[in-house]
C-alpha cells in the first residue's frame, strides 16, 4: 500500500485504511513528496483529518499548512479557497479563530474567503452555531471597503441562516 500512495486511484482504499491502522507512515510520504503547484498532497492528507478523529501527531502539521495556504497573500484564489474548504471539513474546532483571525488581512481576498469559510462552518458542525464571536466578525464585515468582502459575509450570515439575527442587532 506505501507504495501506492501517490496514486489517486488507491486514494479510497487508503482512505479507508487510515481509520483502521497507524496513519503516520502514508501522511509522511504525502508530506514529504515534492510541493508541487496544486497542493495535491497536502489536501488528500486534508481530507483525511475528519476521518481520523484529530489524535494523531501530523493532525497539527496538516492544520499550520492548510492555514499558510490560506492566509498566504501570493496564493493562487482557487487553492486558498480549496484550504478554507478543507479546513472547515476538518470540523476542528480552532477554525473559527483562524477564520476570524483571517477577516482581519490586509488582503482582500483572503478576507473574502475567510468570511465564506465562516458561514460554511456552521452548517458543517451540527449542534455548533456560529458562536457570537463569529457573528459580530461578519456583521464587521459588512463594513469592509472591499465589495467582494461585504458580498461574502452578506452570503455567510444567510446561509449560516444568521441574516435575520444580524440584521437586527446591527439596527
Amino acid at each position: 500500500v506505501m507504495q501506492r500512495v501517490h496514486d489517486p486511484e488507491w486514494s479510497h482504499a487508503i482512505s479507508f485504511l487510515i481509520e483502521i491502522a497507524d496513519s503516520g507512515p502514508f501522511v509522511e510520504r504525502l508530506l514529504l513528496a515534492p510541493a508541487d503547484g496544486t497542493k495535491e498532497s497536502l489536501f488528500r492528507v486534508a481530507d483525511w483529518l475528519a476521518r481520523a478523529g484529530g489524535t494523531e501527531q501530523w493532525h497539527r502539521i496538516v492544520m499550520v499548512r492548510l492555514a499558510q495556504v490560506l492566509l498566504n497573500s501570493e496564493t493562487p484564489s482557487a487553492l486558498r479557497e480549496r484550504a478554507a474548504a478543507a479546513l472547515v471539513a476538518t470540523r476542528d474546532e480552532g477554525v473559527g479563530f483562524l477564520l476570524r483571525q483571517a477577516l482581519t488581512s490586509p488582503n482582500a481576498a483572503v478576507r473574502q474567503v475567510a468570511a465564506a469559510a465562516l458561514g460554511a462552518l456552521a452548517p458543517r458542525i451540527p449542534g455548533l452555531p456560529v458562536d457570537q464571536r463569529s457573528l459580530d466578525a461578519l456583521v464587521k464585515m459588512l463594513d469592509d471597503p472591499s465589495e467582494g468582502v461585504q458580498a461574502a459575509a452578506i452570503n455567510a450570515l444567510g446561509s449560516a441562516g444568521l441574516l435575520r439575527r444580524a440584521y437586527v442587532e446591527a439596527w
